[in-house]
């Protein structure tokens, strides 16, 4: 039993279930929460909230009774699956109707994977509550002082001409738990180095890492024609052979970490695009 020094950390997510589709859940329980369990320093207890009203799209909203069974089972599997998988969790919890909103709930360390993409963010970093569930007990267009991550939508890949996948992003260090016990986000770090708060394309890290790849690719072109003396067929040994899919996992992965060392979008860039 814990003791009542214990320290606790609390685990949002957001979405998981997707409609029944495996994609989100199957990577949640694959290396999502392990990759969050990692980061959280260990001497916090674990408690973990999904959050997924699981929506009818029947235009009634209403479910059949295999649907309903389907989510029952699910949501029964994914707490257990929790449980199970660190000595550390010592509760997980599933909501159907609204995502638990207190104050005290979120000044215990925390992180929020919101994977239905219900917060955008303002300038100063605060989350804007933004889904068209009235039942929630967060309020529509209320700011809130909350550590809320977007990954991108990576139950499947995303951009296969960049090959890049939000799926990636999985294996990144998305943020940090600081020595005063406080949270500092990726998203936090891109809105205080690059001024913006457009995080909902793809994944708010693919503007960065685009940029980063046509340096890259550049830097490739101008070796190319020096070593061979023509361009013939460059293109297809970058993308065929020097930027492979390892390649674009490690400058994604570089890109996350380098986020909290750098104070502007240049560096980064340019940091990343030296290194490759």
């Amino acid at each position: 039993m814990a003791s009542l020094q214990s320290s606790y950390f609390n685990i949002f997510t957001t979405g998981i279930v997707n409609y029944g589709h495996d994609g989100v859940l199957d990577l949640w329980n694959q290396k999502l929460r392990q990759k969050i369990l990692n980061i959280i320093p260990s001497k916090f207890l674990i408690k973990i909230y999904h959050y997924d009203p699981c929506i009818s799209l029947k235009k009634d909203g209403s479910y059949s009774q295999e649907q309903i069974n389907i989510l029952n089972n699910i949501y029964t599997i994914l707490n257990l699956k929790d449980i199970e998988s660190s000595d550390r969790i010592i509760e997980s919890e599933f909501f159907k109707i609204c995502l638990p909103y207190s104050e005290e709930i979120y000044k215990i360390p925390h992180i929020i994977i919101d994977n239905a993409n219900i917060f955008s963010y303002t300038q100063t970093g605060h989350a804007l509550y933004d889904s068209m569930i009235d039942t929630d007990s967060f309020k529509k267009d209320n700011q809130y002082k909350i550590n809320s991550v977007y990954l991108g939508y990576y139950g499947d890949f995303q951009i296969y001409e960049h090959k890049f996948s939000s799926t990636y992003m999985l294996d990144t260090p998305f943020f940090k738990v600081n020595d005063d016990d406080s949270v500092t986000t990726y998203t936090d770090k891109i809105i205080e180095i690059a001024q913006s708060t457009d995080l909902s394309l793809h994944s708010p890290i693919f503007v960065i890492y685009l940029e980063a790849k046509l340096r890259i690719e550049s830097k490739y072109k101008a070796r190319y024609e020096l070593e061979n003396g023509n361009l013939a067929n460059w293109l297809d040994q970058f993308d065929n052979s020097y930027f492979d899919e390892n390649k674009v996992k490690a400058v994604i992965f570089e890109i996350v970490k380098m986020l909290f060392n750098v104070s502007s979008l240049d560096e980064l860039i340019y940091d990343i695009s030296s290194k490759y």
